[in-house]
């Protein structure tokens, strides 16, 4: 799977990212499994992920950048 994402960075600027996975979905719960299984890395908002950063089950990647319009960890 490959799609673009358009993060805002460090300096408050955004510029497309291409970025390539082993696994797809459009559910939070889904993406949320996969992560926590060291399937892939994911993007979804902090509160979504809050018990697993906090267990250390998911670590936060990426911190600095923001998903244009919308809260968004990588984790």
């Amino acid at each position: 799977m490959e799609l673009t994402i358009r993060p805002k960075g460090p300096d408050d600027r955004e510029e497309d990212v291409r970025v390539r996975g082993r696994f797809s979905s459009n559910t939070h719960v889904a993406l949320r499994e996969a992560a926590c299984a060291g399937l892939d890395i994911v993007a979804l908002p902090a509160i979504l992920t809050a018990a697993e950063v906090a267990s250390g089950l998911l670590v936060p990647v990426l911190p600095q950048y923001m998903r244009a319009g919308r809260g968004m960890s990588v984790v």
